[in-house]
């Protein structure tokens, strides 16, 4: 297989990412409270969605990915280590979730198109997920 040249994509953040998380805390706290569950196992489900939400806020965001042709990225300005994607990830229109695995722990990256600095860089990304990426999903699955 020809090597092909590494892609680097600028990031910024996203002004719709934190609108849709909210949503997504307040619908699961929303569904929480409507459910026939006991009282105090509710409090800690509120407790334990709080608690996501606040540890979702705070996640470091990288500054840049630098695309690999053989499906490796790596997060530019959060570590300088080339990163796997798992077969768990997803690619659903507007919306990415790129799983991986860090440390031995498994981590997400949720990514939107208002993400990318430049318009071009998101169909760039959108690009290596689909062609090269998948390989290395493959060679996972095998």
């Amino acid at each position: 297989m020809q090597s092909v040249a590494p892609v680097f994509v600028a990031l910024q953040s996203s002004r719709q990412l934190p609108v849709l998380l909210a949503f997504a805390h307040v619908l699961s706290a929303i569904a929480v409270l409507l459910s026939s569950i006991p009282g105090w196992l509710a409090g800690i489900l509120l407790l334990v969605i709080g608690a996501s939400y606040a540890h979702s806020r705070n996640l470091p965001r990288p500054e840049a990915l630098l695309l690999m042709g053989d499906g490796r990225f790596e997060k530019v300005g959060t570590g300088g280590t080339a990163l796997n994607l798992h077969s768990s990830s997803a690619l659903l229109g507007s919306l990415v979730v790129m799983r991986y695995r860090d440390d031995g722990a498994m981590h997400s990256l949720v990514l939107l198109s208002d993400c990318f600095v430049q318009a071009d860089d998101w169909r760039r990304f959108r690009r290596w997920l689909i062609w090269n990426a998948s390989a290395s999903i493959r060679d996972q699955r095998d």
